[in-house]
């Protein structure tokens, strides 16, 4: 048994020194930081890290240190006191003070915040509303008040009572396709063919003219050649007959149609 308590008041020593060590270096990394950020300008963390490094848990030597400095800045520095007042309906507990767009570095309580000096934009949110910001010129060691007031909250409209809106009726087009266009392209296109008949006929003659010379014992290509000119020929008699007349009558139909469309008569006054 006595072993057995001695084991655990050591475990409990050494935790406890273990915790004294950690806040030991806490205070000591924070009179640093508090230095360090006060020679940068950064007067607010500077203050912050002196609030850490002078609480009663730090090294009666550096608690010392950083109250005086602390002390120090309090007359550098200065306090903004935001007084908010609400309507009947309307929570102030749920409105939140902003100072120059950002949450105040070093609240003390209240709605009081610490603030250096200066101009400052103090800003009152509350969720679902636009904000109310009011500017306030803070001097060192002093403290300036705000006065902001919420505003009452709007009262609901009448309700209406509306069933589920229909879409619009589309507006379907009935008119007929136009055929015009189309039949005046295969016109064309059948044009081209008999252009490309004449040339190949052309050829096809020319070339069978020249077998003159040489008959009855021609080169078979030279036969052939004839032959294939006069076979490109009728190909493109064929197909440009035929898409002609396919164009004519679509050419025909689309102004039939177009004739046949009912038409809008209206009045002009």
């Amino acid at each position: 048994m006595r072993l057995r308590g001695a084991v655990f008041a050591a475990v409990v020593s050494l935790v406890a020194s273990s915790a004294l060590a950690d806040e030991a270096d806490v205070c000591l990394d924070s009179h640093v930081t508090a230095q360090q950020t006060r020679s940068e300008g950064a007067l607010l963390v500077s203050y912050l890290a002196l609030q850490r490094c002078a609480a009663a848990t730090c090294p009666r030597q550096v608690r010392d240190e950083c109250a005086l400095w602390q002390r120090e800045l309090e007359s550098v520095l200065g306090t903004i006191e935001v007084a908010i007042t609400a309507p009947a309906g309307v929570d102030a507990a749920a409105a939140r003070v902003r100072i120059d767009g950002a949450d105040p570095l070093v609240p003390l309580g209240s709605n009081r915040f610490r603030a250096t000096a200066g101009k400052h934009v103090v800003e009152v949110v509350r969720d679902g509303e636009a904000p109310i910001r009011q500017e306030v010129q803070v001097a060192p060691g002093a403290s300036a008040r705000v006065a902001i007031t919420l505003p009452a909250p709007s009262a609901p409209g009448p309700r209406t009572t509306q069933g589920p809106l229909e879409p619009p009726p589309s507006e379907s087009d009935d008119s007929p396709p136009n055929l015009t266009i189309p039949g005046v392209v295969l016109l064309g296109v059948g044009g081209a063919g008999l252009i490309a008949f004449g040339v190949a006929a052309g050829l096809g003659y020319g070339a069978y003219g020249d077998l003159d010379a040489c008959r009855p014992r021609c080169p078979q290509s030279q036969v052939d050649d004839v032959d294939a000119k006069f076979l490109a020929a009728d190909i493109s008699l064929g197909l440009g007959l035929g898409v002609a007349a396919v164009g004519a009558v679509l050419l025909i139909v689309g102004e039939t149609t177009g004739a046949d469309a009912p038409r809008e008569i209206g009045f002009r006054f």
